[in-house]
């Protein structure tokens, strides 16, 4: 399997003076590839990165600065920023792309925009031409479905699809019990990466995979062939060790 770690992992830890060389380190000496949260990635760490840590990583992916906000320019300096990371992968979110959903919403029912669509298919063609694919997170389903039936449209699906992250998906239990699953079958064939986490259903708790509502089982066996190449990542926030949580979370994937 394809796993990798978050920086978001390590939040909490850096924010209090956990080294960052310390977490490259860490992530590295699981064999894991890393998605750089680019909302705390800072001007010398990413020199650091570069001096000693760059090529240890099987996989790199980033994450948007942008969860809950918008602002072109920003976008498109993170796109920009993922070559010199070595990233081939850009998660954002729906309102970090302009629409007014949020990550957290169950549904959307704001009219088609043809001039949103538009600066979507700029923001793609810059990924393009960087070698980048453009992952849009849900989020609600309506705006996925809305962008790729786009995509698929304009030929854009080699620099835009989709990233599942399966707690966010399965905030919703009480309105729809199997919408993670329904996520993974609507958008299988366009899926580039996954989010992996678990809740109890209605908070974005954050959990150790396994220990919450998401239907790990019924996940995989949707996923299929897709669970060996796929990037899973792990999008963790626990109290204890960063590194342990990454170490029993792989235990728990690596045994279904």
């Amino acid at each position: 399997m394809n796993l990798a770690a978050s920086t978001w992992n390590y939040a909490s830890a850096l924010k209090a003076g956990f080294p960052f060389s310390r977490m490259m380190e860490e992530i590295a000496g699981q064999g894991l590839g890393i998605e750089f949260w680019l909302a705390t990635l800072e001007d010398e760490q990413i020199i650091d990165y570069e001096r000693h840590h760059r090529g240890k990583f099987p996989f790199v992916s980033c994450h948007t600065s942008q969860a809950n906000s918008f602002s072109e320019e920003i976008l498109l300096r993170e796109i920009r920023l993922c070559p010199r990371l070595g990233a081939r992968i850009l998660v954002v979110h729906p309102v970090s792309l302009g629409f007014t959903a949020h990550t957290w919403d169950y549904s959307y029912e704001k009219p088609s925009d043809p001039a949103l669509l538009s600066r979507v298919r700029m923001y793609a063609d810059l990924a393009s031409s960087l070698g980048i694919c453009l992952a849009l997170e849900n989020g609600p389903i309506e705006v996925l479905e809305e962008v790729m039936d786009f995509a698929v449209r304009e030929n854009l699906q080699k620099c835009l699809g989709i990233c599942v992250d399966t707690g966010h998906a399965s905030m919703h239990t009480d309105r729809d019990p199997e919408n993670v699953l329904k996520h993974l079958r609507t958008f299988r064939e366009h899926l580039v990466q996954l989010h992996i986490h678990d809740n109890l259903g209605t908070k974005d708790d954050h959990l150790l995979p396994g220990t919450g509502c998401v239907p790990w089982p019924a996940a995989m066996d949707i996923l299929g062939d897709k669970r060996q190449s796929l990037p899973f990542v792990f999008e963790l926030k626990t109290p204890g060790s960063p590194a342990d949580a990454l170490m029993e979370s792989v235990r728990f994937l690596t045994q279904l």
